[in-house]
């Protein structure tokens, strides 16, 4: 049995929370502000960072990332351990189960919002798409937990979050309340005259990140010494590179 210390987007939460007390390994979870992706890839791998290096890791076997490249937000990350990272492109890639379902029905889908039972609980996604999305509000809670520049910077990258959408896909991976945030997602489509979907998802991914099965199909071990860089290629999409590999 190993010890591992997972760093994930709080989007995951209901999933990570699921499947952590399920291994056989002992999983202590650092979870991160949702919002993070948008902050732009240097400021998220800086507090990605500032979390690694905030981690006694003497205790653990290796530190899991729940994010996947997220443009480009975990590359440069570095620790004194292993660092294991899906080969995902986002965080929809971890909930459909693979990242060549994933790109099979994204090149087929053009124009789609994609939300589960757990991140249609979340504030930037559940309520902006009721309707109850504010730039006010949303600057009010940015300036809580950033200072004004990433403010600011954040509601520059959202502009009108939902312009280029008209479709709702419901990621159904079996966790978290599936019935009612289904039915959620349905009448918020209908509302909004977009189409709906349902894509059957699954944990597996998940579950083999926590599990420590990490097959290099799936996964990238991120050596100490090396750090994550894009791959460009739809089937690496991330590699290490650094003295590890030189």
């Amino acid at each position: 049995m190993a010890r591992y210390a997972l760093i994930a987007c709080e989007v995951m939460r209901r999933e990570f929370d699921f499947l952590a007390p399920r291994s056989e390994n002992t999983i202590d979870i650092f979870y991160m502000d949702l919002g993070l992706h948008a902050a732009g890839p240097e400021k998220m791998a800086q507090k990605l960072q500032d979390t690694i290096d905030r981690i006694e890791q003497q205790k653990y076997d290796a530190i899991l990332l729940g994010y996947g490249l997220c443009s480009n937000g975990i590359c440069s990350l570095r620790a004194d351990i292993p660092v294991v990272i899906p080969r995902a492109h986002d965080c929809i890639t971890l909930f459909m189960g693979s990242k060549q379902d994933y790109r099979a029905y994204f090149d087929t889908h053009k124009g789609t919002y994609y939300v589960t039972a757990g991140s249609m609980g979340t504030s930037l996604t559940g309520e902006l798409l009721e309707g109850a999305f504010s730039i006010d509000a949303l600057r009010a809670e940015y300036l809580e937990k950033y200072d004004e520049e990433e403010a600011e910077y954040l509601l520059d990258m959202l502009g009108n979050p939902l312009k280029q959408y008209r479709r709702i896909t419901f990621v159904n991976n079996g966790v978290g309340e599936v019935d009612a945030r289904r039915g959620d997602a349905r009448k918020i489509a209908l509302d909004k005259g977009w189409e709906f979907d349902e894509f059957q998802g699954n944990t597996g991914i998940l579950r083999r990140l926590v599990d420590g099965m990490w097959d290099g199909s799936e996964f990238l071990v991120v050596r100490p010494g090396e750090t994550a860089v894009p791959a460009y290629t739809e089937e690496e999409i991330i590699r290490a590179a650094g003295a590890a590999t030189a």
